[in-house]
């Protein structure tokens, strides 16, 4: 194994332990977040046997407010990208994550997130809520992908969403 030297960087985990998180705390969400041209490359290759947590199960990633903000406090995470919780109004605009080997946990998770759009709305799109992904429109005019939404109206099981 290489051995990290001044002015080196170290080589890679054999699997990612922390992705990049943007987490608050219950009744004190993180808000108001813009992360723009951002591009990530990670270590994957996580095991289920260490880091498997279903995504029906992610409100049972340990809370560990005395720990707060200390980003490893939560140690193994259901993605492999991006962790998101407790949050609203959180922008992503050009992200790029990638990894160097395959990992069988998603890219992006939202845990009690207000809504964000996944993809451009032109006015259709689709956007995730807490973990969810579903087709949604525009009230008015184009959403960046990225940008934080709110779910304005519902009719006949289409949603109606704004920017927020």
């Amino acid at each position: 194994m290489d051995i990290a030297r001044p002015g080196r960087l170290a080589p890679f985990l054999p699997y990612n332990l922390v992705p990049s998180s943007i987490v608050g705390l219950p009744g004190y969400p993180v808000e108001d977040v813009t992360l723009e041209n951002i591009e990530i490359s990670f270590g994957g290759k996580a095991s289920k046997e260490i880091a498997y947590i279903p995504l029906d199960k992610i409100t049972s990633v340990p809370e560990n407010p005395a720990n707060y903000p200390e980003f490893s406090m939560f140690g193994e995470l259901p993605s492999w990208g991006f962790y998101v919780r407790h949050a609203s109004g959180i922008k992503m605009k050009n992200v790029k994550v990638s990894y160097v080997a395959a990992d069988f946990r998603p890219a992006f998770v939202f845990d009690d997130v207000k809504g964000i759009a996944m993809t451009t709305l032109r006015p259709s799109g689709k956007i995730n809520i807490e973990g969810k992904t579903y087709d949604a429109l525009a009230e008015s005019g184009m959403i960046d992908k990225g940008t934080a939404i709110v779910v304005i109206r519902v009719e006949t099981a289409q949603l109606y969403v704004e920017e927020i």
